[in-house]
C-alpha cells in the first residue's frame, strides 16, 4: 500500500511560509536566542562584581525587598546579625 504524505504547511500570523522563509525565520529566532543568551552571561558577571564590590564594604550594607525581606546582604551585615 503506497500512502502519500502531504508536506506540512507552516503557518506564521496567516501566513503560509515557505521552506526557506522558514528556514530564515529560524535561523532570526536562534540568532536572537544566542545574543540573549549573551546578555545574560553579561549581566550574571556584572552581578558576581557588584557583589564582590558589596563584600568589600566594611559596615553593615543590605537591600530589602518590597515584603521587607532580606534581599541582599554583605558579610559585615551577617557578622553583625550573627552575635545579636
Amino acid at each position: 500500500m503506497n500512502a502519500i504524505v502531504a508536506r506540512p504547511e507552516f503557518k506564521f500570523g496567516g501566513e503560509i511560509l515557505s521552506q526557506s522563509r522558514w528556514r530564515e525565520l529560524l535561523d532570526e529566532a536562534r540568532a536572537y536566542s544566542e545574543k540573549i543568551e549573551q546578555e545574560v552571561r553579561s549581566l550574571r558577571d556584572n552581578s558576581e562584581l557588584l557583589l564582590a564590590i558589596i563584600n568589600l564594604i566594611p559596615v553593615a550594607f543590605f537591600v530589602k525587598d518590597h515584603k521587607s525581606r532580606f534581599f541582599l546582604m554583605n558579610r559585615a551585615c551577617e557578622n553583625q546579625w550573627r552575635f545579636l
